[in-house]
């Protein structure tokens, strides 16, 4: 069962991806991330630092892969939709375990063995 929050969070997520501006799309996807992050470890009681919310929510910026593909991937996106709904699945499916991910980083924190993931 995902952690509550999950199906909004992937659809804000799912919903950037099409905006039409350069980079903005992954800074307001970083953004929800982030938000969900800190909701989901306030919930459990977790303390985690900027930088721990940062490397757990963030996709990179980095100009290297996201530039070289950037146009191609709108151009075909235009063209053939198809690209465009893949590129938002893949964003759903990078989301989807971000719950988890921060559930496992308090089980580390307490020295337990963080749960296994099925999927």
């Amino acid at each position: 069962m995902p952690v509550p929050g999950t199906r909004r969070t992937t659809a804000l997520v799912f919903a950037a991806n099409f905006i039409p501006l350069p980079l903005l799309d992954t800074l307001v996807q970083n953004y929800i991330r982030r938000v969900f992050v800190r909701s989901v470890a306030a919930g459990h009681a977790l303390q985690l630092s900027e930088d721990e919310v940062i490397a757990l929510a963030d996709e990179s910026l980095a100009p290297g892969k996201r530039l070289v593909f950037y146009f191609l991937k709108k151009l075909l996106g235009k063209i053939l939709w198809p690209f465009a709904l893949w590129g938002a699945v893949q964003q759903v499916r990078a989301t989807m375990g971000l719950g988890d991910r921060v559930l496992d980083r308090r089980a580390t924190a307490e020295g337990a063995d963080p749960a296994p993931h099925i999927g």
